[in-house]
């Protein structure tokens, strides 16, 4: 047994000088007088309770901004007593409220007064003030109270974010913690208004004065310091003062009852040989002998920034600066201890919270006159991420099939980059270990994009919506007529679709028009540009195309065609006897080149073409032996 001792003894050792090493310890706020606790705002503010009875508020850096409200008036602040809980509403970001526990002179003549109440009250902040106090519970005891067991912590449960729960104690009466009708030694559970929640488990009548305390969650308290919740299985964990014997750390459940004062612990009131037997009474899952350390504040914490204490419990105590770090085994329940190993020696200590940067913020303070706010992470901690999306030029424009380069502020360097796109119906994520990525979007339409970067812990996110616009390539076919026999060609565009920009280019790139078609083009070698993409015109095809002369001019001479009548109302004749060549096709192109009708000829000399049914309007006509061409003008009227 020494043996083991021994071991275990060197093993504890070992891993703090391991801690010392591997984790530094600042002092984020300094200079507090006799502070209790304190609560983060979502924006990295820091609210601090000093217990004479002034609420202080920082900036997330620790600097001063100034007081949030002063309650010294009235506060009635000796031995235990005084502005003691805060808590930040988890609505705050749209209601800014914050509340706050306190002992209450009444009436507020004197600080020695025998009268008083406990009081939580909520404040509305407003520039870093704190502004119409409503008193939303006020408890009397009716009686002159001892100094100490007032409680005085309150949390919102996540699961719950309308539900405030508080901590009360026995008042140094241990007969109340016991008792139904009135609310000391216990956990209440009430609305954020002050109201009673009608499933408490103790919920009778609605009115705290007649039969059960309609507010009692749980009951058999001495003094529960402090809890946390649980964001694996959202338990209530709290710490719990001993008288001589044993502090408790509890699993705290409705309706249960945890013993004090028949049981201290697992024991008897005073005793470490007897046990409690009493079955009605539900068991602390840790406990800590003397001499008592006054265990304190305690949290679940989740971060991987420290990944020795992530999903553990870290808990401290007020008589060693001790921080405990605390593992809990019989997942999902989480409901037995593993072990209990000491990670850090400070000074004396009433609060413990994690910060969103990962980091573990431990309060000195309770009798501490000039008290502190422990800053506690790695000793070479990962930068930080941000998550800064560049924009670019505006507007970002694409052409479907196209990839497109996402960017961010690189900063810091060692992060991990995740961008998506999401489109109308589809989303496309890539990750980068830089801060440039090329995504290939599916689908044609507006996207918004998402950024989310880590350091492989801390996480940091942008969005920017309607970021990137995405268009469907341009479709049509190119048709062009050779200058054979005739003095110029066309050229022109059908069957076209997304199409918002047409350009005929000559052999110098000089622009000739931008209708969909083009005539009288000499012998020579052109382009059409066709695009499609809102105002970059993204999507882009080039095509080149030539005019040729080719063929014999006497061959398909206008002198060996004889066109009739022109203008033609109904029928066109074309009459090609002199021609020593069979003509196979017959096609009509209207004014702006497009085809309206075609036939094939199959050698005949006389063609004949109804024409009815075409507007009125300047034609042209083409007719093929297959190698050669020779196109004319007509009239329909």
């Amino acid at each position: 047994m020494k043996k083991f001792l021994l071991i275990a003894a060197f093993s504890v050792v070992a891993f703090a000088a391991n801690l010392k090493a591997q984790y530094t310890t600042t002092n984020h706020i300094s200079g507090l007088s006799n502070p209790v606790a304190f609560a983060f705002t979502p924006d990295g503010r820091i609210l601090v309770t000093l217990k004479a009875g002034t609420i202080r508020i920082f900036n997330a850096d620790g600097s001063t901004i100034g007081n949030f409200y002063s309650l010294t008036d009235s506060t009635f602040n000796d031995f235990e007593r005084g502005l003691l809980g805060i808590e930040v509403d988890p609505d705050f970001a749209t209601n800014h409220y914050v509340y706050a526990y306190y002992n209450h002179r009444f009436p507020n003549t004197s600080a020695g007064n025998t009268t008083q109440k406990l009081r939580v009250v909520r404040f509305t902040e407003v520039n870093n003030v704190g502004t119409n106090p409503t008193i939303i519970l006020s408890l009397t005891p009716g009686y002159s109270i001892a100094g100490n067991h007032v409680g005085g912590n309150l949390r919102f449960r996540p699961s719950e974010p309308d539900k405030l729960y508080v901590t009360i104690g026995e008042l140094a009466v241990p007969a109340n913690a016991q008792l139904l009708t009135n609310p000391y030694g216990k956990f209440l559970r009430i609305n954020k208004d002050g109201s009673i929640p009608t499933d408490n488990p103790f919920y009778d009548d609605g009115n705290p004065a007649t039969g059960n305390d309609d507010r009692i969650w749980s009951y058999g308290h001495r003094n529960a310091f402090d809890f946390c919740f649980s964001s694996l299985n959202d338990s209530l964990y709290s710490t719990e003062n001993g008288q001589n014997t044993w502090d408790e750390m509890n699993i705290v459940t409705r309706r249960k009852n945890y013993g004090w004062n028949p049981c201290e612990g697992d024991f008897l009131n005073g005793s470490t040989t007897n046990p409690c037997t009493n079955v009605n009474f539900t068991a602390p899952i840790e406990t800590w002998g003397t001499p008592l350390p006054a265990i304190t504040g305690i949290v679940h914490y989740t971060s991987c920034l420290m990944p020795e204490f992530q999903n553990h419990l870290l808990v401290s105590d007020n008589d060693n600066g001790y921080i405990y770090n605390v593992t809990l085994g019989n997942a999902p329940a989480y409901d037995v201890v593993t072990s209990r190993v000491q990670a850090f020696d400070l000074l004396g200590l009433t609060t413990l919270h994690q910060g969103a940067d990962g980091y573990l913020y431990a309060l000195n303070g309770g009798y501490a006159p000039n008290g502190r706010l422990y800053k506690i992470g790695p000793s070479n901690p990962p930068g930080n991420p941000s998550a800064n999306i560049i924009i670019g030029i505006v507007p970002n424009e694409v052409c479907l099939g196209d990839s497109f380069m996402v960017m961010a502020n690189e900063d810091p360097s060692n992060l991990t980059y995740e961008f998506t796109l999401s489109g109308p119906n589809s989303t496309e994520t890539v990750t980068s270990n830089t801060a440039t990525a090329y995504i290939t979007p599916t689908e044609t339409g507006p996207y918004d994009l998402s950024l989310v970067t880590s350091n492989g812990c801390i996480t940091a996110s942008a969005q920017a919506a309607g970021y990137l616009t995405v268009y469907p390539q341009p479709t049509y076919t190119l048709n062009t007529v050779n200058a054979n026999g005739g003095p110029n060609g066309s050229a022109w565009l059908s069957n076209y679709a997304n199409v918002t920009s047409i350009v005929w280019l000559d052999a110098n790139n000089q622009s000739l028009s931008s209708n969909d078609s083009i005539n009288n083009l000499p012998a020579g070698t052109y382009s059409v540009v066709v695009s499609n993409g809102g105002v970059t015109n993204t999507c882009q095809t080039t095509e080149s195309f030539t005019i040729d002369i080719g063929g014999s001019v006497s061959e398909f001479a206008a002198s060996k065609i004889n066109m009739y009548p022109n203008p033609a109302n109904s029928r066109l004749f074309i009459d090609l006897n002199k021609l020593n060549s069979k003509v196979t096709t017959a096609q009509v192109f209207n004014s702006t080149g497009a085809l309206v009708m075609s036939q094939p000829v199959n050698g005949k000399n006389l063609i004949e073409i109804d024409v009815n049914a075409l507007p009125t309007g300047i034609y042209s006509v083409l007719l093929s032996n297959g190698k050669q061409s020779y196109a004319a003008r007509w009239i329909k009227n």
